[in-house]
């Protein structure tokens, strides 16, 4: 390599200097036959190339290559083989003009070419090269376009000159005709370009899309196998719990198992098949009323009343004999007072499936059977009522109504009501859905209604309607208590009817009637006591005692305030003024309501 750079070196010089040293002679035996001084020496040109192509390869056995060094040094002799390639070809040799040099043959200048192009593609992915050997885009559209644009534009300029030669037209027509080839190949190339990176692109989106399909099926796949590998992993930590491997663990979350258990509201007991036992939490041992270690390893009957033992001894063997779980109701003293448990009860088993003791989950639920009773109570006492007693949900559906309340309406005792809307037994729906709004904001509602019946008689109510939340503002229910009225709405008519009665006989009458309250005073004017003594309306109530004679009124008053406070009968005589101020007598008395 160095030899070929140093002969290169020293033709450069030879030639530039127009120096004959022989340095190029030694590689011929002196025998040789030419008498031409300069006959067979190498050309400029082609000891620029060689040059340019040792220093390339010098480079590239470097222990770290220049890449971009050497690709430039092999890109500059492919140019300079090159151009005397395409000026051979079209027989217009530059170095054959430069006095007695001998230019660069055809195969000489080809054979430089492709020592150059070797060198480039020594590394292709270093460089200029990684660009080229690229498969992306710009790789795909430089490997595209580089061979056309090496090897069409000199092409066409031989054809151009060839018909330059032949006199088929004149250099300038030449000229215009290559640079239009020139400019229609580069469109076409552009456009086939353009076409291969669309037809790319398509492929890329296809890769992408199959890309994408393949990652939701391999998710799916990784997914489905995790799921079997968890499936797995649980059989496989199932076994090792199974394995004697385990029992150190165990017994390391021991105290934390047992801190869970403590902290657990209901009490747990675990006994081994002697019935002693063997674990309990801490409100296990609240119930005992003993500490833990009093009581581990302890039996029933020595814990408990003989009666009370002998009955949770006998639940136990049951549970154990059978091997099933039972649920059950047990009275326990609790700080003496008997205290009701729901306890569960079942047995717990070894490795090989054999009974080793039984476990025992008991739940204080004394106050929930204390609720139940008052509850029981209570719709013994809501059944019981004569009113009518109804609950219904926030859509308007029917969820309870006692007896009462569905005999007023004609409902069976056993219908279901859960369909029914509480607004088909309101004779007017607007009220309701009034009171019903009130009782939402306000909480509740007094006042009156008219339920209608199933079969349409219409019942007149006093009722109460009541919102009801759990945890929250908005009503979730709402109750209701109603009293049918329609008793007392007769008697108000048949009293409002007598006093209309006794108003018309008392106007028909000669005699004056008036009515006053329990302290005496009157409570609505009577037109002929007014027209007989020319008094007004204020006057009959606030000084009626005037129309009598002055003589008369201390003892009319003194009688009339007497059977006020006594309550007993009014009769008294005096003379009263008539409205043309002469005095007449008369006789007057009460009677009392």
């Amino acid at each position: 390599m160095f030899l070929t750079i140093a002969i290169v070196t020293a033709a450069l010089i030879e030639r530039s200097f127009n120096l004959i040293l022989g340095s190029d002679r030694g590689l011929f035996s002196s025998s040789s036959n030419l008498t031409v001084e300069t006959a067979g020496q190498m050309s400029p040109n082609t000891a620029a190339a060689f040059l340019l192509l040792g220093v390339a390869m010098l480079l590239l056995s470097a222990r770290r290559p220049k890449y971009l060094g050497v690709q430039v040094l092999s890109i500059g002799a492919f140019l300079v083989a090159f151009t005397e390639f395409l000026a051979r070809t079209y027989n217009q040799a530059f170095f054959d003009n430069l006095g007695t040099l001998t230019g660069m043959l055809p195969n000489a200048a080809a054979g430089l070419m492709l020592l150059s192009a070797g060198i480039l593609f020594a590394n292709p992915d270093k460089g200029l090269m990684a660009v080229i050997a690229s498969d992306r885009a710009g790789g795909v559209m430089a490997r595209n376009l580089l061979p056309a644009a090496l090897i069409l534009p000199p092409a066409f300029g031989y054809f151009i000159l060839l018909g330059e030669k032949l006199q088929f037209y004149r250099s300038e027509l030449g000229i215009s005709a290559f640079g239009v080839l020139n400019a229609l190949i580069f469109a076409v190339l552009i456009w086939q370009n353009a076409k291969t990176l669309c037809t790319l692109d398509r492929k890329k989106y296809r890769a992408e899309m199959a890309l994408v399909k393949t990652k939701s099926e391999l998710e799916s796949l990784v997914e489905k196998r995790t799921l079997q590998l968890q499936t797995e992993n649980d059989r496989l930590q199932k076994q090792i719990l199974e394995s004697k491997a385990t029992e150190q663990a165990l017994h390391k979350n021991y105290n934390l198992l047992l801190t869970l258990v403590n902290n657990v509201a209901a009490a747990l007991f675990v006994k081994d098949t002697d019935g002693r036992y063997t674990t309990i939490n801490a409100a296990a041992a609240s119930i005992i009323g003993k500490p833990f270690e009093e009581i581990i390893g302890r039996l029933d009957s020595e814990l408990f009343p003989p009666e009370i033992a002998s009955k949770i001894v006998e639940t136990d063997r049951e549970v154990m004999t059978g091997g099933k779980t039972k649920i059950l109701e047990e009275e326990l003293p609790i700080q003496g007072n008997l205290r009701t448990f729901l306890t569960t009860k079942s047995a717990y088993r070894d490795g090989k499936g054999n009974i080793s003791g039984i476990v025992s989950i008991s739940r204080d639920i004394t106050d929930r059977k204390q609720a139940e009773v008052a509850n029981r109570s209570l719709a013994a006492i809501l059944e019981a009522t004569p009113d009518f007693v109804g609950i219904w949900d926030v859509r308007g559906l029917g969820v309870y109504i006692n007896k009462a309340g569905r005999k007023m309406l004609g409902l069976d005792e056993q219908e279901e009501i859960s369909h029914r809307q509480i607004a088909e037994f309101a004779a007017a729906r607007d009220t309701l859905a009034a009171a019903i709004a009130t009782a939402a904001t306000g909480g509740v509602w007094r006042g009156e209604m008219t339920f209608v019946s199933v079969s349409g008689q219409e019942i007149p109510v006093s009722q109460v309607i009541v919102s009801h939340s759990i945890g929250g503002e908005k009503p979730e229910y709402f109750s209701t208590i109603a009293r049918d009225i329609s008793d007392r709405q007769q008697a108000e008519n048949a009293l409002r009817l007598s006093e209309e009665r006794y108003r018309s006989l008392a106007i028909a009458t000669a005699q004056m009637v008036w009515t006053t309250d329990a302290s005496g005073v009157p409570t609505e004017p009577q037109r002929d006591w007014m027209a007989y003594t020319g008094t007004s309306v204020g006057d009959f109530h606030d000084r009626w005692i005037a129309a009598v004679h002055p003589e008369d009124r201390d003892r009319t008053l003194q009688t009339w305030m007497q059977a006020v406070e006594t309550k007993s009968l009014y009769e008294v005589e005096h003379r009263l003024r008539a409205a043309d101020g002469s005095y007449r007598h008369f006789g007057c008395g009460q009677s009392r309501f």
